[in-house]
Protein backbone atom coordinates (compact mmCIF):
# COMPACT_ATOMS: atom_id res chain seq x y z
CA UNK A 1 0.00 0.00 0.00
CA UNK A 2 0.72 3.14 -1.03
CA UNK A 3 -0.36 5.66 2.02
CA UNK A 4 1.50 7.55 4.84
CA UNK A 5 -1.75 6.16 6.56
CA UNK A 6 -0.63 2.44 8.03
CA UNK A 7 -2.23 -0.31 6.97
CA UNK A 8 -3.99 -1.30 10.21
CA UNK A 9 -5.64 1.90 10.20
CA UNK A 10 -6.79 2.24 7.20
CA UNK A 11 -10.85 2.45 7.49
CA UNK A 12 -12.46 -0.53 6.68
CA UNK A 13 -16.71 -0.39 6.52
CA UNK A 14 -16.44 2.47 8.92
CA UNK A 15 -13.77 1.44 11.36
CA UNK A 16 -10.19 0.51 10.57
CA UNK A 17 -8.79 -2.51 9.93
CA UNK A 18 -7.09 -3.88 13.30
CA UNK A 19 -10.61 -3.15 15.20
CA UNK A 20 -11.80 -5.98 12.92
CA UNK A 21 -9.32 -8.82 14.76
CA UNK A 22 -9.72 -6.82 18.15
CA UNK A 23 -13.39 -7.21 17.91
CA UNK A 24 -13.11 -11.12 16.43
CA UNK A 25 -10.75 -11.78 19.52
CA UNK A 26 -13.32 -10.12 22.05
CA UNK A 27 -16.66 -12.32 20.30
CA UNK A 28 -14.56 -15.16 21.29
CA UNK A 29 -14.38 -14.86 24.94
CA UNK A 30 -10.39 -13.51 24.74
CA UNK A 31 -9.86 -12.09 28.56
CA UNK A 32 -7.35 -9.79 27.72
CA UNK A 33 -6.42 -8.87 23.80
CA UNK A 34 -2.54 -7.48 23.16
CA UNK A 35 -1.71 -5.85 20.42
CA UNK A 36 1.57 -5.43 18.49
CA UNK A 37 2.89 -2.53 17.36
CA UNK A 38 6.04 -0.36 15.70
CA UNK A 39 7.60 2.03 17.92
CA UNK A 40 5.83 5.07 16.41
CA UNK A 41 2.88 3.79 18.63
CA UNK A 42 0.45 4.69 16.06
CA UNK A 43 -2.33 2.08 16.55
CA UNK A 44 -2.95 3.18 20.13
CA UNK A 45 -5.08 6.26 19.23
CA UNK A 46 -7.43 3.68 17.28
CA UNK A 47 -7.80 1.26 20.50
CA UNK A 48 -9.65 1.75 23.40
CA UNK A 49 -8.43 1.38 26.99
CA UNK A 50 -9.30 -2.18 27.02
CA UNK A 51 -6.73 -3.45 24.81
CA UNK A 52 -2.73 -3.42 26.32
CA UNK A 53 -0.29 -2.54 23.50
CA UNK A 54 2.89 -4.04 23.02
CA UNK A 55 6.18 -2.02 20.39
CA UNK A 56 7.90 -4.63 18.11
CA UNK A 57 10.57 -1.84 18.02
CA UNK A 58 11.68 -3.25 14.74
CA UNK A 59 9.72 -5.51 12.01
CA UNK A 60 11.22 -8.81 12.52
CA UNK A 61 8.28 -11.33 11.85
CA UNK A 62 5.32 -13.06 13.89
CA UNK A 63 7.76 -14.51 16.03
CA UNK A 64 9.57 -11.41 17.01
CA UNK A 65 6.39 -9.65 17.14
CA UNK A 66 5.08 -12.62 19.90
CA UNK A 67 8.09 -11.97 21.62
CA UNK A 68 7.55 -8.36 21.76
CA UNK A 69 4.32 -8.78 23.40
CA UNK A 70 5.47 -11.90 26.26
CA UNK A 71 5.89 -9.53 29.57
CA UNK A 72 2.04 -9.32 29.01
CA UNK A 73 0.93 -12.76 29.61
CA UNK A 74 1.65 -15.32 32.49
CA UNK A 75 2.48 -19.15 32.26
CA UNK A 76 -1.25 -19.62 32.93
CA UNK A 77 -2.60 -17.58 30.05
CA UNK A 78 -3.76 -19.32 26.63
CA UNK A 79 -2.10 -17.21 24.28
CA UNK A 80 -3.73 -17.43 20.02
CA UNK A 81 -1.84 -15.20 17.61
CA UNK A 82 -4.23 -13.73 15.08
CA UNK A 83 -2.96 -11.20 12.66
CA UNK A 84 -4.32 -7.41 12.46
CA UNK A 85 -4.94 -7.11 8.80
CA UNK A 86 -7.16 -10.07 8.60
CA UNK A 87 -10.76 -7.99 8.81
CA UNK A 88 -13.06 -10.96 7.69
CA UNK A 89 -11.41 -13.11 10.67
CA UNK A 90 -14.12 -14.04 13.11
CA UNK A 91 -14.86 -15.15 16.14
Amino acid sequence: MRSSVQKLLHPLCGRPIIEWSVGAAREAGAAKIVVVDGPERRLGAALDGTVSLAVQERPLGTADAVRSAIDQVTGEDTVVVALGDAPLVTA
